[in-house]
């Protein structure tokens, strides 16, 4: 059996900023937009603190945007719903580019963070691997790395 990662879904009681982040940071284009009378049933009663959902998406990679309806519930600043996610790049200089990209959304003042952290310095570890740490709009952990492709013998 294989598997290929889905989506991956954050809510947020910042909704608008964190879809703005979402969509400058990854260069996300939003393929769909819902409110929560749009969906399922099913779905809907699994959701009972969310009014609308918005799904980003860059290549292969996916974004759900769940609101949270914050008169029923105050979310906890230290209540992270996920502790990381992690996010492959195909050439240094992406991974570099990436890097900046984030100073330069965080430095624009546009965006409001619940943390103040800067990224890592690029970090390398094993077999070449190198990448960074830093953390989207909501305080959730971001990964970045670049792996160098093995060259096959000759």
């Amino acid at each position: 059996m294989n598997f290929k990662l889905d989506h991956v879904g954050i809510q947020t009681a910042d909704f608008d900023n964190t879809v703005k982040w979402y969509k400058d940071f990854f260069e996300c284009e939003e393929i769909w937009s819902r409110t929560i009378e749009q969906l399922p049933v099913p779905i809907q009663n699994r959701m009972p603190l969310s009014s609308k959902l918005v799904e980003l998406c860059k290549n292969d990679l996916r974004f759900h945007i769940f609101d949270i309806v914050t008169e029923h519930v105050q979310q906890p600043k230290n209540a992270l719903h996920m502790e990381h996610f992690c996010v492959e790049v195909e050439t240094f200089e992406e991974l570099i580019e990436l890097r900046e990209r984030w100073i330069s959304l965080f430095k624009s003042g546009a965006y409001t963070f619940v943390r103040d952290d800067m990224p890592t310095e690029i970090i390398p570890s094993s077999a070449g691997m190198q990448g960074f740490y830093a953390h989207d709009p909501n305080g959730i952990e971001l990964e970045a790395f670049y792996l160098p492709k093995q060259q096959p013998a000759s």
